[in-house]
């Protein structure tokens, strides 16, 4: 009990010199005045740089992506064909007239491609 009686007194005790030492080192710091070489700032508010990275971040995944989902779904437009299959490649020069055979020659048009 005693040393705790002790102790209880060193602490106070050093309580009041860190007091002391606060209120004199408050009296030691002074501002001083800006002098002549002194840089002014000015009041620019806050710095938004890291919003405006963030919004131009989601523009360009945004942009990309509707690019990429228009580019999948174009090829699913109504093709309006030319001829009558699409898919069946004209031959050239299958509407000239053409010169009597021989018969026993097989007359064969080239396959479609």
């Amino acid at each position: 009990m005693n040393t705790l009686q002790a102790l209880t007194r060193q602490r106070e005790q050093k309580v009041k010199e860190a007091e002391g030492l606060q209120t004199s080192l408050a009296g030691a710091v002074v501002p001083i005045d800006p002098g002549a070489d002194a840089v002014t700032v000015a009041a620019a508010g806050e710095d938004r740089r890291f919003l405006w990275m963030l919004i131009s971040g989601a523009a360009i995944v945004v942009g990309f992506s509707l690019l990429m989902w228009v580019s999948s779904h174009g090829a699913q437009t109504l093709a309006i064909p030319d001829r009558e299959n699409p898919f069946e490649a004209p031959v050239i020069g299958a509407d000239l007239p053409r010169p009597p055979q021989d018969p026993n020659h097989d007359d064969e048009r080239p396959l479609a491609v």
